[in-house]
């Protein structure tokens, strides 16, 4: 491993130097050591980098710390780093990684061209049950198509707070469906106009709709369909009380240009494997590879 530092009051020649606080050495393996009971590094630069390492093949920097293996805080960016398998890999005792700021508290970017590229990853280690891959405590925008095997809502049970939670499934659809629903009481006509949002026809295509008469049977039908945002019911007796339900496709930009395919083939290396092997009856070594914790090869073989 390869450690330059540059100080801007001390240094060996002009342009880079170290400074430490207890003692160092240099060897075949190592370029500089340095190891102290309180601070083994301190760097400071007031326009530049205030450490800089570049390793050929292995490590830029390597740190191990009781609390924090590195505390950084930069004007630009606290830390900035490229690797060629990880550009940061961290490990703690608690948590590998935290980092704040004032608008940004991390960000990832992936900028390769392979079509399983993941700008950020989580994995949850499955051999322990309970745990989370991911956790966001606050209102979370996903500008893009969300995929997931399942989905749920839970909540403290209504009824039972303390003891219970409850969960509800999605509603899934292979369109992008929208769902619409009311109540609504006929006049003497056994008329009754359903009125819709001013903004119904432009967002939604491919109308659908369902009527439900409340505690007494009457001939009920839609008399006009869909138009300036609203529609007719008609039943055969005055003052029906009437349960509707209008669904829609969604047709706004996004949508018309990012349509789900209901049916996707495999290709590649994905023919044969699986999202959920144990559910075909298949080892774990069956599942996709992009599922199947590759990352981690790549961790030990950087190291």
């Amino acid at each position: 491993m390869g450690l330059c530092f540059f100080h801007a009051k001390k240094s060996l020649d002009p342009a880079w130097g170290w400074e430490c606080a207890d003692w160092s050495y240099c060897n075949t393996e190592w370029n500089l050591d340095v190891r102290s009971p309180n601070r083994s590094i301190y760097t400071y630069s007031s326009n530049s980098e205030a450490l800089y390492a570049l390793s050929g093949i292995g490590n830029g920097i390597y740190s191990n710390g009781g609390e924090n293996g590195i505390y950084s805080n930069g004007g630009d960016n606290g830390i900035y780093s490229y690797g060629g398998n990880f550009g940061i890999f961290c490990q703690g005792g608690t948590g590998g990684s935290l980092s704040e700021g004032p608008y940004i508290g991390a960000q990832g970017t992936a900028t390769g061209s392979n079509v399983d590229r993941q700008a950020v990853r989580g994995e949850l280690n499955t051999m322990v049950a309970g745990g989370y891959a991911g956790l966001f405590t606050g209102t979370t925008w996903i500008a893009g198509t969300l995929i997931k095997n399942a989905g749920a809502f839970m909540i403290d049970h209504p009824i039972d707070p303390d003891n219970k939670y409850l969960m509800h499934s999605f509603v899934e659809s292979p369109d992008m469906k929208n769902i619409y629903d009311g109540v609504i009481i006929t006049d003497e006509n056994g008329i009754a106009e359903v009125e819709l949002p001013n903004w119904f026809q432009t967002l939604n295509i491919d109308y659908r709709y369902q009527l439900t008469c409340i505690n007494q049977y009457a001939e009920t039908y839609v008399s006009r369909e869909i138009a300036d945002n609203n529609f007719q019911i008609t039943t055969g007796k005055p003052f029906i009380k009437i349960s509707w339900q209008v669904t829609g496709i969604r047709n706004d930009p996004y949508a018309r240009d990012n349509r789900l395919p209901v049916e996707k083939d495999k290709t590649g290396q994905d023919v044969g494997k699986y999202i959920y092997p144990q559910g075909f009856n298949k080892s774990e070594t069956m599942r996709l590879a992009i599922l199947n914790h590759q990352e981690k090869a790549l961790i030990h073989k950087a190291k």
